[in-house]
């Protein structure tokens, strides 16, 4: 429906766009007759025709070309092949004029391929899309009424999907200034499309009903009018049906929040749809849904029986196979469980799992070969069942197991249907009660064998988990447009869509074959992006990576999931799950403990209770801890925990952090290439700021824009460490980094570098001021190409930890990743100046020695523990703000000697090679 109303708006529109001939508006006319009827044979055959007549090659001629050009994207759009409908629209923008009327119709194309794109459920791409059509609004000063109406409503509804409410509820507002200022000489068409809109972004609000009824009593007036004569009745009937069904939607949200009066009001709109006579497919599918609603409020009036009645006839007049009967079926299960039927509502279970199963293949009873349709909505379904089985079910082992079966095939549903979607915070509430479900359900020991092993559990979470994350990064990047990344996905989402095609008409061979180009699209993509195919293509398996784990290493990856945090205690040989307890209760001492190191107050107590707490048993065995953090888990030192006997964690473990367990040292993202860094073992920036702090020197930190001596000694001491090209002062330019950067096998910048914990995208390092351009923001760094082994980011400030440390943290290193450096070394809170050289040049020292990251990191905080005469000093805040994320691998430079050693080889050899050679000619000489 909403499709045909934007046809109507663009065909109507055309003629006052675009000015053309009679004879061109005829052709214009008669395209949008095709593409309103959805012709797309005679829409493409004469989109076709007309796209090669000899046009001419003014504005006017290539607006109308242009025009034409959109038909024809239409009629391929109708095709279902992605890939040539994303070129055709492409095609029409490159077309479009910098007029007004072509920004119009470039506006026009980009909603309407934004529209094809949220079917296929490309759903970032269409966000960015919509981005861009709406930057393109403030250069149209006459924008047709009926179209601006359609793009508001169209930017409104999708704002508030994305869960952006304020910017969604400024789109409403500026399409009812345009709908009040042009209502007079709007079509029938255009009120009811926009009625229909302020019912549909209300229906699930809070706003004042009287808002509501205004819009519906409008509608009404406007369906009983003599325009609505002139229109279609297979229009206007199921529109307004539509708009009764939206108001019964809108009491039953207000019923179900607790306003009871809301019943009877709802019951009388869904009545009115239900009591309608007519009969066709459009309005059949409005009555369904009414009744559905229905029945819910019967449910909720505890009107059991009833409610029973009325779903057994729902489900008699629907087919089996349809869209909504999963949900029908589903209604009767809720209903059986309330009536105590539970025997009953567990066979119910299998035949709603036969209409959500995507494929011909028989479904076997223990949904072990569930295959989904990419429907996010149907992840609550099945959450909302398992909780009512908790609540009203029995407590035998056929219950649990249904419990259980319930949470695996909402996780399985969750994992197919994001791909690609905005993850927004009700996306991540939703896995948040999947995973704390599953969870639960393992601690308890309910339900096992029927949902999922620990290790299984494990490699779900940490594949959605970083596909959300990436994707919540796409959607929000502003520097780095990945065009191979839509590429890639249009490219996916064609082979799919064929392959559901393919599915329905059982071609098994044709399957086979698109499984295949599925399987070498993603080789394809790895090889030739391996940086971003770790971060973009979640693969991780647990038992590929626990085989690469070292006896002596354990991994730590904890999980804050509603009120409660757990950890997955994985090493070699075996995965556990741990309750650590409630999560608020921790968080409180964990912000507390941070505030104490910042504040150089003592905390050993705190210390104690956290080490306890935090440290599992059976990790204390291991000699390296790799660290996983969650939450607000990331702004905490694990190695200033202190044990029962009073010493740090740090002395006796080596520890690592990683955001994510494939980003560890076993699955390196690339080699390092030593080849092409020009003996630029480190690579060393230091730049200048001109403020100067009268801060006493050993209460100076890094993170503030000011001139630090102990970062220049620093940098000066580690100059004589090693091979280097060192950039100063005025030389430590954004410019010089660019350039220089990618030929370094070590980074060390000591300048500020600051993490937003709001905006991540707006990190920064600041280089040499006096430049305008001295910003390197973080995701600039993914349009980088660095070789680098690791970067140490000796000046870096995350705040003050009371906001999201996990965001900034994880943008910092997944940049830095991208770009081909697997480790970075950063601070958790803004470092003191003098404290920080002597760790970081003895930090170096180590490296040098052959040590991996974490054990000369180790060795460099006890080192200077072991010398720091002042007991002040030896607080945490001074030595145990640094941290390493990503790989613990040793480092191998390439010194001078090395180089001199490889010179004289090769000469000797070359000798040797020209001495054989002069004897061999010698001796031919002489046999002459």
């Amino acid at each position: 429906m909403r499709i045909l109303f934007f046809i109507f708006f663009l065909c109507s529109s055309f003629q006052y766009i675009a000015g053309q001939t009679i004879h061109r508006d005829s052709i214009l006319n008669v395209l949008g007759e095709y593409a309103s009827n959805y012709d797309a044979e005679n829409l493409l055959r004469l989109s076709r025709e007309v796209e090669n007549y000899n046009i001419g090659n003014s504005l006017a001629d290539s607006l109308f070309r242009a025009n034409v050009l959109f038909f024809k994207a239409e009629a391929i759009s109708y095709s279902g092949n992605l890939l040539a409908t994303r070129k055709a629209y492409e095609d029409v923008i490159e077309m479009c004029t910098n007029s007004e009327e072509g920004t119009i119709l470039k506006i026009l194309t980009i909603r309407e391929s934004n529209s094809i794109e949220l079917l296929k459920g490309l759903n970032i791409i269409a966000y960015k899309k919509s981005k861009k059509a709406n930057s393109l609004l403030d250069q149209v000063k006459n924008m047709p009424p009926p179209i601006l109406l359609a793009i508001y409503n169209d930017l409104a509804i999708h704002s508030k999907s994305f869960g952006e409410n304020t910017i969604a509820s400024s789109y409403r507002e500026k399409s009812q200034k345009v709908f009040n200022e042009n209502e007079h000489q709007l079509t029938y068409l255009t009120k009811n499309n926009y009625y229909g809109s302020v019912l549909d972004f209300y229906k699930d609000t809070n706003v004042d009903e009287s808002v509501l009824i205004e819009a519906f009593n409008k509608h009404k007036k406007l369906y009983e009018s003599d325009l609505a004569n002139s229109e279609s009745e297979t229009l206007t009937i199921p529109s307004y049906l539509l708009s009764q069904t939206k108001m019964g939607e809108f009491y039953l949200y207000r019923l179900k929040n607790g306003q009871k009066n809301s019943a009877e009001k709802a019951l009388s709109y869904l009545n009115a749809v239900l009591a309608n006579e007519k009969q066709n497919n459009v309005i059949d599918h409005y009555k369904k849904i009414a009744w559905y609603l229905k029945n819910e409020v019967l449910l909720i009036q505890n009107k059991l029986k009833e409610a029973l009645d009325s779903n057994n006839k729902l489900i008699d007049f629907s087919r089996e196979k349809e869209s909504r009967m999963g949900y029908n079926r589903a209604q009767r299960i809720h209903i059986l469980l309330r009536l105590n039927k539970v025997e009953e509502a567990r066979k119910e279970v299998f035949k709603m799992g036969l209409i959500f199963h995507s494929v011909d293949e028989n479904l076997k009873k223990d949904f072990s070969n569930f295959s989904p349709f990419q429907i996010l909505e149907y992840v609550s379904i099945f959450l909302n069942l398992s909780d009512d089985f908790k609540k009203y079910g029995d407590s035998n082992a056929e219950t649990k197991k249904v419990i259980a079966q319930l949470n695996k095939l909402a996780l399985i549903q969750f994992k197919n249907s994001i791909d690609n979607k905005l993850t927004t915070p009700k996306i991540r509430k939703l896995f948040e009660r999947i995973i704390s479900n599953f969870i639960k359900i393992k601690i308890k020991g309910s339900g096992t064998g029927h949902g999922m092993t620990t290790p299984e559990l494990l490699e779900a979470i940490e594949n959605i988990e970083n596909t959300l994350d990436w994707q919540e990064f796409l959607q929000n990047r502003e520097v780095s447009e990945f065009a191979f990344v839509d590429d890639y996905n249009y490219e996916e989402a064609t082979l799919r869509s064929e392959m559901v095609k393919a599915r329905k008409k059982k071609q098994d061979s044709t399957i086979l074959g698109l499984k295949l180009k599925l399987e070498q699209l993603k080789a394809n993509f790895k090889e030739q992006y391996p940086n971003h195919s770790k971060l973009a293509l979640s693969d991780f398996k647990i038992a590929d990576f626990q085989d690469k784990l070292k006896m002596n290493e354990v991994v730590l990856r904890y999980e804050n999931l509603q009120d409660s945090l757990y950890v997955f205690v994985i090493h070699k040989n075996d995965v556990q799950l741990l309750s650590l307890g409630a999560s608020e209760a921790i968080s409180t001492q964990i912000n507390t403990y941070v505030s104490n190191i910042s504040n150089r107050k003592n905390s050993d107590e705190i210390s104690k209770k956290l080490y306890k707490q935090l440290i599992p048993t059976s990790a204390l065995s291991f000699e390296h801890l790799n660290i996983v953090p969650d939450n607000y888990l990331f702004k905490l030192p694990f190695e200033t925990l202190k044990n029962s006997t009073n010493a740090y964690l740090i002395e006796d473990k080596t520890i690592i952090y990683t955001p994510y367990l494939s980003l560890l040292q076993h699955n390196t993202i690339v080699d390092v290439d030593t080849e092409n860094q020009q003996n630029s073992n480190l690579m060393i920036f230091t730049p200048s700021y001109e403020e100067i702090s009268n801060e006493p020197i050993a209460e100076l930190v890094r993170g503030n824009e000011y001139r630090l001596n102990g970062a220049k000694k620093e940098s000066e001491l580690l100059a004589d460490l090693f091979e280097n090209a060192t950039f100063s002062d005025y030389s430590a330019t954004k410019k010089n980094f660019k350039k220089h950067a990618p030929n370094a096998q070590l980074l060390h910048l000591s300048m500020h570098a600051s993490v937003d914990l709001v905006t991540p995208e707006l990190s920064y390092l600041l280089f040499t001021e006096g430049n305008s351009d001295n910003k390197l923001y973080i995701e600039e760094l993914y349009g980088m190409n660095l070789k680098a082994d690791m970067a140490v980011l000796s000046a870096c400030s995350t705040g003050d930890g009371v906001l999201d440390v996990k965001k900034g943290m994880i943008s910092l290193h997944r940049a830095f990743t991208h770009a081909g450096v697997p480790t970075t070394v950063a601070s958790l809170w803004e470092a003191p100046d003098t404290a920080t050289q002597k760790i970081m040049v003895q930090f170096y020292k180590e490296l040098k020695a052959g040590k991996t990251k974490a054990k000369a990191l180790q060795l460099a905080k006890l080192q200077y523990l072991k010398t720091t005469d002042d007991a002040n000093l030896k607080t945490p805040f001074y030595w145990a703000g640094f941290v390493i994320n990503g790989t613990n691998n040793p480092i191998t430079f390439l010194s001078s000697e090395t180089n001199y050693v490889v010179w004289i080889v090769l000469g000797i050899g070359i000798v040797l090679l020209f001495l054989i050679w002069f004897r061999k000619r010698n001796k031919k000489a002489t046999k002459r």
